[in-house]
């Protein structure tokens, strides 16, 4: 008879069946979430929107106001692997609202691969002197959740990163990476030293869509979600969004719908730069 060397997810497994009661019940799902969560990065995930010296900008409007303009910048943050990213986004409200006032500027390391928190700075205000920082342990399952003002510490959190939580930046990566699969994830969200979910739906429906950045209809994957989180450094951002990725290897987000505390509130592909 010939041997077959078993993998250790099978010997795993074995080992579950033999077991009784609650700690044959434990093993076994252990082994059915392990089997879940290597599925979706391996599968269901592309590292291509990760582009270094891409820059985006975009219109958020309500109704035919203009809001204000966000921009998204990446460059190599570690260039001699270039598996390690920086993500900057800047957003700022347009002059003379008399409603809303938002500045920020953000920036992110992501890995390329798996776009969870390793180190996120967040400054708001027009003189960026409220920063957030959220950076997470490359060794222990712990992040730090630092928040300041004028440098002086105004909070101090130490939050468990297990499993490994995603930061705006974070999610923005993830849905680009991830769009165009017919799938559904729940991700741990960290939003004002909070530890929160964000579910999101992707489809691998194709949908034209039509954006200021392009003079044509451009092909798109569409993709809705749910936040149980507010972004009060977003203009409230909260609740239901979907919107539209290109079904091309650059997979930008081209329009999102997203509810800010005024209302729905419309963002568009204006400008696309190296």
């Amino acid at each position: 008879m010939k041997c077959l060397r078993l993998s250790f997810v099978e010997n795993f497994f074995l080992y579950g069946m033999r077991l009784q009661g609650p700690r044959r019940g434990l093993v076994v799902l252990a082994l059915v979430l392990a089997c879940t969560a290597s599925l979706f990065p391996q599968s269901r995930y592309v590292s291509t929107p990760f582009r270094p010296g891409e820059q985006l900008t975009y219109a958020v409007k309500w109704s035919f106001i203009r809001l204000g303009t966000v921009r998204v910048r990446q460059s190599l943050a570690a260039p001699m692997t270039g598996d390690t990213m920086s993500v900057e986004i800047e957003g700022a409200s347009a002059a003379g609202l008399p409603f809303i006032n938002v500045q920020f500027f953000s920036t992110a390391l992501l890995d390329v691969r798996r776009p969870t928190n390793i180190r996120y700075e967040l400054l708001t205000g027009a003189d960026r002197r409220v920063r957030t920082l959220y950076a997470t342990d490359p060794v222990a399952p712990y992040a730090l959740a630092v928040s300041s003002e004028n440098g002086r510490i105004t909070r101090l959190d130490t939050l468990t990163a297990d499993p490994a939580f995603y930061e705006g930046t974070g999610l923005l990566m993830l849905t680009r990476c991830a769009s165009g699969f017919d799938t559904t994830v729940t991700l741990p969200t960290i939003m004002d030293h909070a530890l929160g979910t964000t579910t999101i739906t992707f489809s691998s429906a194709i949908e034209e869509v039509t954006v200021p950045a392009f003079g044509r209809p451009i092909r798109s994957h569409p993709f809705h979600g749910t936040t149980d989180w507010v972004g009060s450094s977003f203009a409230g951002m909260s609740g239901g969004f979907r919107g539209w990725v290109s079904t091309d290897d650059a997979r930008r987000i081209l329009r999102a719908e997203v509810q800010l505390f005024l209302g729905s509130a419309r963002i568009e592909l204006e400008e696309v730069g190296y």
